[in-house]
């Protein structure tokens, strides 16, 4: 056996080692309460990643779920002994394969949720899977109007580099019912919200960020969920809603609703930055 040959075996016994080498474990935390199970630091996983850890956890029925992590590429690649990686989900499980849809557009997967590259959804792509989720959302069984919601919003997801002591100038329009955020003063995101239903009241001004809150709970409305909250008057906040039907129209006892993932993305953004580095504005 030549000489080379002999290291082109040593070579290959040594790539499981190697493989294995570059591998991290982790443990998944379930059960936090928390829209995704936990114990992966944001910055290493994409929005896929974390549906898949959702599944994994909701599959195994247990407060904890052991995983490693590969680097592949320039790609983490997530994996469970018993449910298979995220690669297996991105080409087998429709959820973390696709965007989810809403009723405003494309939902954009998340990757690093401060650093964010433009994507902009084809309309001609998204509009059928708007509509049949339109077609085959429950309809309301009550007697009161209902405003249709605004299918044709026009997301704007660009993002922006950020650190502490980043500027962030966030906008909510209540005509539009639409809010703009700015990152040191340029267009990062334009999201679709819920504002006061009719009887109720938006407060209309200027504000900074008074406290967070990521799991909160009102201390009014018998416990509602309002997750990744931003209070910025009072009793006011930004946050976001399991009701996201609502979303794009007004409907809330005030605070500013959000999408979920839009709502953790701008908590996270805010945390970062620094609360007093985060101006509110609400317009008419």
């Amino acid at each position: 056996m030549t000489i080379l040959a002999r290291i082109a075996l040593i070579l290959l016994g040594l790539l499981p080692g190697l493989a294995f080498a570059d591998s991290r474990p982790y443990t998944l935390q379930c059960d936090t309460g928390r829209h995704f199970p936990t114990g992966v630091n944001s910055t290493m996983t994409e929005r896929t990643d974390l549906v898949a850890f959702k599944d994994w956890c909701e599959r195994a029925g247990t407060a904890t779920v052991a995983i490693t992590m590969t680097r592949n590429g320039d790609t983490n690649v997530f994996e469970s002994a018993e449910f298979g990686s995220t690669l297996d989900q991105r080409a087998t499980n429709t959820r973390a394969r696709t965007p989810p849809v809403s009723l405003f557009g494309t939902l954009l997967p998340r990757s690093n949720p401060l650093v964010r590259t433009l994507q902009t959804p084809s309309r001609n792509a998204t509009q059928p899977a708007i509509q049949a989720a339109i077609q085959t959302r429950p309809q309301s069984t009550s007697s009161a109007p209902q405003t249709p919601i605004a299918v044709n919003f026009q997301r704007f997801d660009a993002g922006g580099r950020l650190s502490s002591g980043s500027k962030i100038d966030v906008v909510v329009d209540v005509s539009e019912q639409a809010m703009r955020v700015s990152y040191n003063g340029r267009a990062a995101y334009r999201w679709p919200v819920s504002t006061a239903r009719p009887g109720k009241v938006t407060p209309r001004g200027s504000y900074g960020v008074q406290w967070l809150s990521r799991d909160h709970r009102s201390s009014i409305y018998d416990g509602a969920p309002m997750p990744f909250a931003i209070f910025f008057n009072g009793n006011f906040a930004i946050h976001g809603t399991d009701k996201v039907q609502q979303i794009g129209r007004p409907a809330s006892a005030g605070c500013v609703r959000l999408l979920p993932a839009d709502a953790e993305l701008l908590f996270e953004a805010v945390r970062v930055a620094g609360r007093s580095n985060v101006s509110i504005r609400v317009v008419d």
